[in-house]
Formats: structure tokens, sequence, C-alpha cells
């Protein structure tokens, strides 16, 4: 945890969050690379001067042995063998060396592959997932929001059904008003009749009252 609290201080000094001690890792890294490269092909070279000196040494022995055509066409047969062998032995290390390369760099872009594959699987489950919450959500408004529209649909209903109610009771009570209004105004007139009629008899009576009186 220590070390990573460095690297983590050493980014956030530097300007593009690389912690110089681990460029400085890496730098060692490829130079010990180089080195054991430098070693390698220090040993082929050497290998290689080897057989030169052993070829020379070869090439004079049988200059100073005088034989026939014979002998020295063998010794360029061999001659020409162990180069082919030399060429064939460095070309399997080569090979080798080739082939490892290829399986660690095919490696890795399997790794690689694997891990991207694994995120957009995760991306594409994480979407499918907020999809379908997102889906129940508008459902559940939508069966909300209908319960609302009946609900004030059915208290628009009944808020009609009480307002024609009044209203039918208010015509009932104009109606038994103004029936009321008629029958006073008949009874008015009725009474006003009646004392004209009473008023034309007391008239009547009279001069008969003054006749007796006289």
């Amino acid at each position: 945890m220590r070390e990573l609290w460095k690297l983590l201080l050493e980014a956030q000094e530097t300007s593009n969050g690389i912690p110089p001690s681990l460029i400085e890792e890496r730098k060692e890294e490829i130079k010990q690379k180089k080195e054991e490269i430098i070693n390698q092909e220090a040993k082929l070279e050497s290998i290689r001067a080897f057989l030169k000196q052993a070829g020379e040494e070869i090439k004079s022995k049988l200059n100073h042995k005088k034989g026939t055509h014979e002998r020295e066409d063998n010794h360029q047969e061999r001659k020409k063998g162990n180069s082919e062998k030399i060429n064939e032995v460095l070309g399997e290390e080569k090979e080798k060396n080739i082939t490892k390369e290829k399986k660690h760099t095919e490696s890795k872009k399997y790794k690689k592959n694997e891990e991207k594959d694994r995120k957009s699987e995760s991306r594409s489950r994480s979407r499918s997932h907020h999809r379908k919450k997102n889906k129940q959500k508008k459902s559940k408004d939508k069966h909300k929001n209908k319960g609302k529209r009946s609900r004030s649909h059915s208290k628009d209903h009944k808020k009609d059904k009480n307002s024609n109610e009044e209203k039918s009771n208010l015509k009932k009570a104009k109606g038994g008003i103004e029936s009321q209004v008629t029958n006073d105004q008949k009874k008015k007139m009725s009474l006003s009749s009646g004392s004209e009629e009473s008023g034309g008899s007391s008239d009547e009576s009279s001069p008969i009252s003054e006749a007796s009186s006289d």
C-alpha cells in the first residue's frame, strides 16, 4: 500500500500523470533486455568466431596435407555440411525465439480480447437492466395515471350528478314558491272581491235606515 501511495503522489506531481519511478523501472527493464540481447549476440559471435577458427584450422591442415583430389573434395563436402548444420542450428534457434515471441503476443491479445468481451457483456447487461427498470417505471406511471383519470372522471360524474340534483331541487323550490305566490294572489283577489260586495250591501241598507229614522 505504501508503494501505491508513493506512486499516486508522484503521479500527481507530474504533468503527464505518470510516476517517474515507473518510467525508471521500465527503462531499467529495457536496459536489462538490451543487455541480454547483447549478451546473446556476443555468444553467437563467439560461436561464429570459434567456427571460423575451426574452419581455418581445418583448411590449414588440409592445405598442409597434400592428398588426392578426392580427399579435398571430401573435405569441401564436410565443410559444406558443417556450415549447413550450423545454419540449421541457428535457424532453429531463431525460429524458436520467434515462436515464443508470437505466442507471448498472442496470449496478450487473447487476454485483452477476453477483458473487452467481459466489459462489453457487463455493459450490455447493465443497459438491459436499466431498460427493464425504465419499462417497469413507465408501466407503473401509466397505471397511476389511469387510476387518477378514472378517479377524476368519477369525481366529475358525481359533481355533475350533484349539480343536476341541485338544479332540479331549485326548480322544484321555484315551482313551489310560484304556486304559493299564485295561491296568495288568488286569496287576496277573493278577499278584495268579498270586501267590495260587503261595501255595496252596506250602501244599499243605508237609505233604508235613513227612512226608518225619518
